[in-house]
């Protein structure tokens, strides 16, 4: 009699567990209600991204500096092995080119735009800058990173640090420079 209330405790189990599953539909099981239209050309509306002002987060401090630029200075950010460690790495700049005064407003200009950060973006992604960008007003206190790979902007001065997203246009302008 054990066995037998076993077997049947076993087998409805089973069927239980078998009553749970999902039932999956493949592209050709699902029917579409409305009938295929032809191709009509609509104006897509451009996507309204939401933005942050720039001046708010960064700060007055690092605003004013960005504001009053006469020169920017351009360093590409490379990993080295540390020398008597085998898996540590340290950070050198490289001085890559100097803008000159005539492109250092459109450059300000567009650091400026608070269009281009948006509050979306990938906030878990770690920030590894490749670039500095050393913005020289009255003194050279204002250093821009960049993370190319990621998007991010990172303003540093003495009174801290702000990581933001930066949009594929910045990214772009930001990359140009690099090549110019």
């Amino acid at each position: 009699m054990k066995k037998c209330t076993l077997f049947l405790f076993l087998i409805l189990t089973v069927y239980g567990c078998k009553s749970q599953d999902t039932m999956t539909y493949s592209s050709q099981d699902v029917v579409k209600d409305e009938p295929e239209k032809e191709d009509t050309k609509k104006d897509v509306e451009p996507k309204i991204v939401a933005t942050i002002q720039l001046k708010e987060v960064i700060g007055s401090d690092k605003w004013n500096h960005i504001q009053n630029t006469k020169a920017v200075n351009i360093y590409r950010v490379d990993s080295l092995l540390i020398d008597t460690h085998t898996n540590e790495y340290g950070r050198k700049l490289t001085k890559v080119d100097s803008l000159q005064t005539t492109h250092v407003s459109d450059f300000v200009k567009m650091v400026s735009e608070s269009k281009n950060y948006p509050v979306a973006g990938n906030s878990k992604a770690s920030f590894n800058p490749t670039t500095l960008f050393e913005f020289c007003a009255e003194t050279c206190d204002l250093s821009v990173l960049f993370d190319k790979k990621n998007y991010k902007i990172g303003f540093i001065n003495r009174s801290g640090q702000e990581v933001v997203n930066a949009s594929e246009e910045l990214a772009a302008f930001l990359k140009l420079q690099l090549t110019n």
